[in-house]
């Protein structure tokens, strides 16, 4: 239930009423976080040290609540324009699951207080022409998350986490870029002379996470697509530029197939998946009948 300031509430019943609506975001699990405030306001507001500012011409779709428990959905779109949220940041994954609040207030007394309308995380965060487009889910999204395994051949761990258990201090190499491609996927650094590509499997790196650790793109992880000694494929390109001379780690890669793990990792006791299981083709055969 929620819950109106007295002041605020007595101004809603007035005929005439100066009320704005505002968006607050707040970027979550990322260094040096950031707090964005908009609002369909003419001016910039402050409301509890924000700054709620016109200046990317945010709109929201109409809010609508219910009794049900399906989920609430808002969607807010502005404009690219002026460095305030940028097509890099959105790529890089900065604004991933970021706290977001709706509300409304008066303009013309911001001392009555805010009523809340929507509160929860964004999901979906898109971008098209000169726009950004952003999904706000409600709280109700946390009870719509499946919980369980599905059964799979290949091992539901990634590489080094807590279920794998593989320590990646051993498995982790630093180095720098000495040449990047012009698409950004390919990045050459002569002192990888780690193990490349077999018949039986993929480069060392291959999967893996590389992470820069300066320039631009200091602090974001890419999937490592293919390597090969000397040379390291991403699955796709850093958002921001990289230059000659950016440092990076970069860790060991894991297919999650029963044999890499136990033939390259030694660690088959963690292997969470079901590798004996048929295939498709063999639960679909038929009983071979001799003539």
């Amino acid at each position: 239930m929620k819950t109106i300031p007295i002041a605020l509430k007595n101004h809603l019943a007035q005929e005439t009423t100066t009320l704005v609506a505002c968006l607050r975001l707040a970027q979550v699990n990322v260094p040096d976080p950031v707090t964005l405030g908009f609002t369909d306001h003419d001016c910039d507001l402050v409301i509890d040290d924000v700054v709620y500012s016109p200046v990317s011409g945010v709109d929201r779709t109409e809010i609508v609540s219910n009794s049900e428990l399906s989920v609430d959905n808002v969607s807010a779109k502005g404009a690219l324009f002026g460095g305030v949220i940028t097509e890099a940041d959105i790529r890089a994954g900065r604004w991933d699951f970021a706290v977001a609040e709706i509300f409304i207030t008066n303009w013309a007394d911001l001392s009555q207080g805010v009523m809340h309308l929507r509160y929860g995380r964004l999901g979906e965060v898109s971008t098209g022409r000169n726009v950004f487009e952003l999904e706000v889910r409600g709280l109700m999204q946390s009870l719509s998350t499946s919980i369980g395994k599905l059964t799979q051949p290949g091992c539901r761990h990634s590489l080094g986490d807590a279920g794998c258990q593989v320590d990646l201090g051993p498995l982790t190499v630093t180095g720098s870029v000495e040449t990047i491609s012009a698409d950004g996927l390919v990045i050459e650094d002569s002192a990888r002379t780690e193990a490349g590509p077999t018949a039986e499997m993929g480069g060392y790196f291959q999967g893996g996470v590389i992470t820069m650790t300066s320039g631009a793109a200091a602090g974001l992880r890419m999937e490592v697509r293919f390597y090969q000694p000397g040379k390291i494929t991403l699955q796709l390109p850093f958002p921001y530029q990289l230059d000659v001379g950016d440092t990076y780690s970069m860790h060991a890669g894991c297919d999650r197939l029963h044999t890499t793990c136990r033939d390259r990792f030694d660690n088959i006791v963690n292997f969470d998946g079901e590798w004996m299981l048929p295939g498709n083709d063999a639960m679909m055969q038929t009983a071979r009948v001799d003539g």
